[in-house]
């Protein structure tokens, strides 16, 4: 039996979307192998950077090689890797071991700082792959759904503006959304269930021509947080804004939704100042 390990490091805001992508394309792949005795996950954070550790066990070289090619001594590489800033180590470690235990499992007392997964047989991913899509205004009555859901959130953590969530509308917001494109570029990006063909986050940015730009909205259906997917929908909002030539990018966070603050602080988002709004 041999185990094969993969070692690569992506910034640390990009940990949870490459965690999920590592499952659908790395683990998935290589489970789906005849001959995988099972793969093995281990992420360590370490300053900005996380570091990714994939442990696959085969039990011959030939279904090892079915996998990884002809030259299973280097690293297995995806087109899409570059999106989350992978830097990957060239080759792998090859070694002949004895069973197919979790290799990582008698580390999970070092340090603390470690994420060991249980061994993974042939089975199915908890939750379906997640595509994304994009483009101007026109997608905004696609997200109809998700905004108000967000709306009915900010309506509950409301401390001092309950009634405002209460009287805004979807075709309030899309009017007010429509207006600022007539001044700028709009862009939609969204999260789709790949299984069901549902949408289940979005992220609504704008740039203005002046060159300031705002990420105006941020959403993801509860039962698909801690996937990443937001993450990603806002990296690739970024991502647009730098290429629309934005050269500056604010966000706004609604009072009762401050634990907002460190997942923005991740894309370096920080409180500069608070807007006080008198109620009548």
């Amino acid at each position: 039996m041999f185990s094969r390990t993969w070692h690569g490091i992506v910034p640390l805001k990009m940990r949870a979307a490459f965690e999920y992508y590592e499952y659908q394309t790395g683990v998935k792949d290589t489970l789906a192998i005849p001959g995988n005795r099972g793969a093995f996950l281990k992420i360590v954070e370490q300053g900005d950077y996380a570091h990714f550790f994939l442990c696959t066990k085969w039990d011959s070289m030939a279904s090892m090689i079915a996998y990884a090619g002809q030259e299973p001594a280097i690293a297995v590489t995806y087109p899409e890797d570059e999106h989350y800033g992978l830097i990957s180590d060239p080759i792998v470690i090859i070694q002949e071991v004895v069973d197919d235990r979790d290799p990582f499992k008698a580390q999970d007392d070092i340090g603390q700082q470690g994420k060991a997964k249980k061994p993974m047989q042939h089975d199915k991913p908890p939750i379906t792959a997640i595509t994304y899509r994009s483009g101007d205004e026109s997608l905004l009555d696609d997200i109809q759904e998700l905004w108000e859901a967000l709306n009915r959130y900010h309506r509950d953590a409301a401390v001092n503006f309950k009634s405002h969530y209460e009287n805004v509308t979807f075709e309030m917001r899309k009017k007010n959304l429509l207006k600022k494109a007539q001044n700028g570029q709009l862009r939609i990006g969204i999260a789709v269930d790949q299984e069901t063909a549902q949408n289940v986050g979005y992220c609504i940015s704008w740039v203005e021509f002046s060159g300031d730009a705002e990420m105006e909205s941020l959403y993801v259906h509860e039962i698909y947080r801690g996937l990443g997917l937001g993450e990603t929908l806002l990296s690739n909002a970024i991502t647009w804004m730098d290429e629309m030539g934005a050269h500056t990018k604010t966000v706004s966070v609604a009072v009762g939704n401050e634990k907002a603050f460190s997942f923005y602080a991740r894309f370096g988002f920080h409180p500069r100042k608070t807007l006080l709004e008198q109620i009548k």
